[in-house]
């Protein structure tokens, strides 16, 4: 079974847990195993001494993962990080619309927007 990681934006402490469980049923439902940050945070949290550590630690997460997948329209500052480390050890990364479809185009453009940020 191949593993995925799932981003989102973590610009704020409240993320929607709701919308995650979607992203990962959607990855479940596809015969992948869903890796996201909200599944070791808390234990992340407990044993590192800062927030800006744990979330570095997500990045090893991304490095051990098969694919990244990107659910969201709009790319934020910690998903331009994923992005680049899927980059850097040539990890597949797909942008997926759950609502509706966006063509080839259009993602690359948001993409390159997002790099530019």
């Amino acid at each position: 079974m191949k593993l995925v990681y799932i981003t989102f934006p973590l610009g704020t402490r409240n993320i929607d847990e709701v919308k995650v469980d979607k992203y990962c049923k959607y990855a479940v439902d596809r015969g992948f195993l869903p890796i996201t940050l909200t599944l070791v945070i808390k234990q992340l949290e407990k044993v590192c001494g800062n927030r800006n550590e744990y979330l570095n630690k997500r990045l090893e997460l991304v490095k051990r993962c098969d694919e990244v997948w990107i659910f969201q329209d709009e790319i934020l500052y910690n998903m331009v990080d994923e992005i680049r480390i899927a980059k850097l050890f040539n990890i597949p990364i797909r942008y997926i619309e759950l609502k509706r479809k966006i063509n080839k185009e259009e993602k690359l453009f948001k993409y390159k927007k997002s790099l530019k940020k």
